[in-house]
């Protein structure tokens, strides 16, 4: 991969309904593109030249719309497959070429045969309705979601590898226990997109469900691999990823200033990777 090859983006579903305000402080940290959530685009189901306008007033690519996938939803799936017509729909008529799917909330700790084909048959299913639309399909393993493990995952690809993509998560990732350069490697092919967050180890194990052995951090001051930027640099020269997308773990978004240091530690990355 050439430096030339990485880009940039942020994930601004954090501003909420002041949509502007999330694009200007990408546009002012020079991200190139943004990844929106679902609410941010329903305004435009009527008016999509407009979104189309206020994407191009900042200079920002709508690169992807976030929607929750509910995969493990089995006894509503009429509901949620006609949910995803609607999206799939106004992603075609924003110009918006891709869907991040987060899984949903997992119902079951151990799944039976039966619950991972329910599982498959609804990835394939809502999948096809965005493809129909010509949307790439992304799904986000996440912690607390139906696909979060190692084996999640393995599990979906085996099943319905040849209709989706992987949108990996740095923090999501390391709180699963995954190897995070070797996931890299592994699933180099089903990687455009990875979320880069910092993140610090917290002592012991998961005592339950929800308990978490990450957290969240400033960019640069944790564990994550992004810490030895030069490593991270090359290990994604490597791998099929060419968006590294921001995101922010937290209430509040970051000001504008944040985002740019953030991003600039992003760009740093392009002139790392032959280095």
């Amino acid at each position: 991969m050439s430096d030339q090859s990485l880009y940039t983006a942020c994930q601004i579903a954090i501003w909420g309904d002041q949509l502007e305000r999330g694009l200007e402080a990408a546009s002012y940290g020079n991200i190139e593109a943004v990844e929106l959530g679902s609410r941010q685009i329903l305004p435009f189901e009527q008016t999509h030249e407009r979104g189309k306008e206020l994407f191009a007033k900042w200079n920002l690519t709508p690169l992807a719309v976030y929607e929750f996938g509910h995969f493990d939803s089995w006894s509503k799936r009429r509901e949620i497959y006609l949910h995803h017509d609607r999206i799939a729909a106004l992603l075609h008529l924003l110009g918006i070429p891709n869907v991040v799917l987060g899984p949903g909330i997992r119902f079951s700790k151990k799944r039976d045969v039966q619950e991972r084909e329910h599982q498959l048959r609804m990835v394939t299913e809502i999948a096809k309705r965005y493809q129909h639309n010509g949307i790439s399909v992304h799904v986000h393993p996440h912690f607390g979601h139906c696909i979060f493990t190692l084996q999640d995952i393995q599990d979906l690809i085996e099943g319905a590898g040849e209709i989706i993509r992987l949108l990996p998560d740095l923090l999501h990732l390391a709180e699963a226990r995954i190897d995070i350069p070797d996931f890299l490697s592994t699933y180099a092919s089903y990687i455009d997109m990875i979320h880069v967050k910092d993140y610090t180890h917290r002592q012991g194990d998961r005592l339950h469900h929800h308990h978490r052995l990450t957290e969240s951090c400033s960019m640069g001051t944790g564990d994550a691999p992004l810490q030895d930027v030069r490593a991270f640099a090359r290990q994604l020269a490597q791998s099929s990823a060419k968006w590294l997308t921001l995101e922010y773990e937290r209430n509040q978004p970051p000001e504008p200033e944040e985002l740019r240091q953030d991003a600039a530690l992003l760009h740093s990355w392009k002139a790392c990777c032959h280095e």
